[in-house]
C-alpha cells in the first residue's frame, strides 16, 4: 500500500461522517488495548485527532476508564494532557466519572493542570465532590496546585457543593484544610451553614459548627441568617443547634 494511503486510512474516520472518530479514538473508547498499541506505537498516527465534540483518543479512554490505555497514550509524547473536551481535560472527566487510577496516571504527567476549569468555572476537585469521589477528593487535596476555594460561574466553592448534595465525608474532608473557606458565599452571599440549615441536613451543620470560625449569623442578599433559613423550612433540630450557638459567647474564636 502507498504510504499515503496508509496514512490516510489510518488518521481517517470510520465512523459517521459527522462524529469523525479515527481508528485510535474508536480503539480507545471501546477498550481494545491490542489495537492501540499497534497504533500508538506508529509514529503516522495521529494520536490527538478530536471528534465532532473535541474528545481525543485520550479523553475516550478517561471517560470509559481504561487505565491500560490511558498508560498507553500517556507514553506518547505528542499526547497533550490537558486536552479539552466541551472545555473540560481528561483530569476533569475521570473526576467527575470517578476513575481513580485513571486520575492518579494523568497526574503523574508534569504539565497536568490539577485545577484546570471549564466553561462552567468547575474544576476536577469540583466535579469530584459534585458525584461524591471522596478517593479523588482526597488526591487533589493532597496537591499543592490545586484550590480548595476555587469558585465557579456562581461563586460555589467545593466546600458549598459537598454541603449542597449532602456529601458528609467530603465536607469532613474539606474542613480539615485550615486554608479552607468555611465562610465562602455563592453569587446570592449564601454561604455553606445557610445552604446546610436550609436544606435540613442536620449532620452537615453539626461538622460546620465545629469550626470556630463559621459565622453562624450571615446574612445573604435578602437579609437572611442561616437560622433564617432553618425556621422557614421547618428544621427544628437545625434550629435547636443554632440559637444554642448564638445563645453563647459571640467570639468563638477565642
Amino acid at each position: 500500500m502507498h504510504p499515503l494511503v496508509m496514512y490516510l486510512s489510518i488518521n481517517t474516520s470510520t465512523d459517521l461522517p459527522k462524529k469523525k472518530r479515527t481508528p485510535l479514538s474508536q480503539a480507545a473508547a471501546r477498550g481494545h488495548r491490542g489495537v492501540v498499541q499497534l497504533l500508538v506505537e506508529r509514529a503516522d498516527v495521529d494520536a490527538e485527532a478530536k471528534d465532532h465534540c473535541g474528545r481525543t483518543p485520550l479523553s475516550w479512554a478517561t471517560i470509559r476508564g481504561h487505565q491500560s490505555i490511558v498508560r498507553l497514550l500517556l507514553g506518547r509524547d505528542d499526547v497533550d494532557v490537558n486536552a479539552n473536551c466541551f472545555d473540560r481535560t481528561p483530569l476533569s472527566l475521570a473526576a467527575a466519572a470517578g476513575h481513580e487510577v485513571v486520575a492518579r496516571l494523568l497526574l503523574e504527567r508534569v504539565d497536568a493542570d490539577a485545577d484546570s476549569k471549564d466553561k462552567d468555572g468547575w474544576t476536577p476537585l469540583s466535579w469530584a465532590t459534585i458525584r461524591g469521589h471522596q478517593s479523588i477528593v482526597r488526591l487533589l487535596l493532597g496537591r499543592d496546585d490545586v484550590d480548595v476555594n476555587s469558585k465557579d460561574c456562581f461563586d460555589r466553592t467545593p466546600l458549598s457543593w459537598a454541603t449542597i448534595w449532602g456529601h458528609q465525608s467530603i465536607v469532613r474532608l474539606l474542613l480539615g484544610r485550615v486554608d479552607v473557606d468555611v465562610n465562602a458565599k455563592n453569587c446570592f452571599d449564601r454561604t455553606p451553614l445557610s445552604l446546610a440549615a436550609a436544606a435540613g441536613d442536620e449532620a452537615v451543620v453539626r461538622l460546620l459548627l465545629e469550626r470556630r470560625d463559621v459565622d453562624t449569623d450571615s446574612k445573604d442578599k435578602d437579609g437572611w441568617t442561616p437560622l433564617s433559613w432553618a425556621t422557614i423550612w421547618g428544621h427544628q433540630g437545625i434550629v435547636r443547634l443554632l440559637e444554642e450557638v448564638n445563645a453563647g459567647p459571640k467570639d468563638r474564636s477565642e
